[in-house]
């Protein structure tokens, strides 16, 4: 039995330590159910694994223009990812200072479009890069180069048991690309 990495369950369980599956990818959308024992009582919670998808946009190893503000991304998922905050920037000026971080980046309003093959939108990569903290070793200068690694997470929330209390239960597909930046 083979795991791919990317396409991780995970399950969350309020004031605990995640519980953490992997499974191997099926073709399609999967319903999974989880059995707690606890002596006699079994706990059920369900969840549906959303479908694998592909990011074909940017395609891995892309160079994209340094003064791009925003990022088109094509998925072959239904809709677009419900996360991206697990995106790496490693970024460096003119001057030779860098900045590395993990901003969060938002869907650009009005650019989702959907179609028989998956979705479209764009990410707000402006901001991000404006916002991170460069080291000041020398002149600050404008930004030269960055190094992205895009996570797309497709996320789905499941049913906990009712006797659960304040449990939360998610499905993930995750994808990831790296890109740069010139």
């Amino acid at each position: 039995m083979t795991t791919v990495i990317g396409d991780a369950l995970f399950t969350l369980i309020a004031g605990a330590k995640p519980y953490l599956s992997e499974v191997d990818p099926p073709s399609g959308a999967a319903p999974m159910q989880f059995q707690f024992i606890r002596g006699s009582t079994t706990l059920v919670s369900s969840v549906e694994l959303p479908a694998p998808f592909k990011i074909t946009s940017p395609a891995s190893g892309t160079t994209l223009a340094i003064t791009a503000r925003t990022l088109p991304v094509r998925l072959t998922a239904t809709a677009p990812a419900t996360k991206h905050e697990t995106t790496t920037f490693n970024c460096t000026d003119v001057n030779g200072n860098t900045a590395s971080g993990t901003p969060g980046l938002k869907v650009v309003p009005g650019s989702a479009s959907a179609d028989s093959t998956g979705v479209s939108y764009s990410l707000d990569i402006g901001a991000a890069v404006d916002g991170l903290s460069f080291s000041t070793t020398h002149p600050r200068g404008a930004v030269a180069r960055c190094d992205v690694v895009l996570r797309a997470i497709v996320e789905a929330q499941g049913q906990a048991d009712p006797q659960f209390e304040s449990a939360q239960i998610f499905a993930q597909q995750i994808r990831s690309v790296s890109f740069a930046m010139r």
